[in-house]
Order: C-alpha cells, then structure tokens, then sequence
C-alpha cells in the first residue's frame, strides 16, 4: 500500500462532490440490486472540511446477504479491490480503488442498511456538516495523527475510526 504524504490534508474541493455522484450513477446503473442506497460519507462529503482526498461512498443493501455477491463482482468490475479488514466484519465489506499510481481514490463501504454501522456513519456526517467545531476537533485529530502514524494509512484509518468510537 502506498503511504501517506505529510501534507495528505487539503482543503474541501466542490469536485469531490461531482466525483461521487458520477461514480454512484455507475454503480447504480450496473447493480440494479433492490433497496440499495449509496451515500456520500466521510470528510470529503462535508462542505468546508480539510480531508484526505480520497472519496467514501457507504453502499447499503436492504438484503445484505441476497445482495452482496452481485455488489462485489460489480465493485470488482470496476477497479475496486476488496480489503481484508482487521476489524471484525459482520454484514461489512471494505473495498478500496486506486489510480494508475496506486494513490487511493475511492473507498466502498458496504453495509445493511440501518444496521448499526450505517446509522453511526450517517450520524458522523451531520455532526461535521452541521457543527464548526466539530469540524475543527476532527481537523486538528487528524493531523496529529498523519504525522503520528508516520505515513501509514491503514493505521490513519484505524484511529479515525477510534475517535469515534469514542465520542
């Protein structure tokens, strides 16, 4: 895996935005699974925020276990490759695509929807879309973090999800 540059935090880009939506259409177009719902998370969904320019999208499934075989040879037909998570998975898959020079560019999520994991996204994302200082706290952790983990992204990504896990 290609790791992480010091200066990975950029300002929010209204192209993120755009880049979501094109890449949701797509899936949506090839999955044509019923109850799916695709969601804009993470920082680059939040106007204003500093992120990591990578884009996250949750895919949800109404029947998780009806649907997700379809959902992961579509996601692999596409570039995405699936991670092997060091995070117990239950009704949860991670898949990561990259570009030409490994740098990661989208990261799929899939999940029940309105299971547990769906619902703590959802709520992280009005948190920092609707609180300043949430978005500054979050901000100022992350950074720390980047030059904490000394580059390595998987670790950037587990103390994300520890922080919270703690709020």
């Amino acid at each position: 895996m290609k790791e992480m540059e010091a200066d990975i935090l950029v300002s929010y880009n209204p192209e993120w935005n755009q880049k979501f939506i094109e890449e949701r259409k797509k899936l949506l177009n090839e999955i044509q699974e019923e109850g799916i719902r695709i969601e804009h998370i993470g920082s680059t969904s939040v106007v204003g925020m500093e992120a990591v320019p990578t884009i996250d999208m949750m895919i949800g499934l109404t029947e998780f276990d009806r649907g997700i075989k379809n959902v992961k040879r579509v996601l692999k037909d596409n570039g995405y490759r699936e991670m092997i998570n060091h995070l117990e998975l239950s009704e949860r898959c991670l898949f990561i695509k990259e570009d030409d020079s490994g740098t990661r560019i989208f990261t799929a999520l899939v999940v029940k929807v309105n299971g547990r994991l769906w619902r703590k996204k959802l709520e992280k994302k009005r948190l920092l879309s609707t609180s300043e200082e949430a978005r500054k706290n979050y901000a100022d952790f992350k950074r720390k973090n980047i030059e904490e983990c000394g580059g390595n992204l998987d670790e950037y990504y587990r103390l994300k999800e520890e922080y919270f896990s703690k709020k």
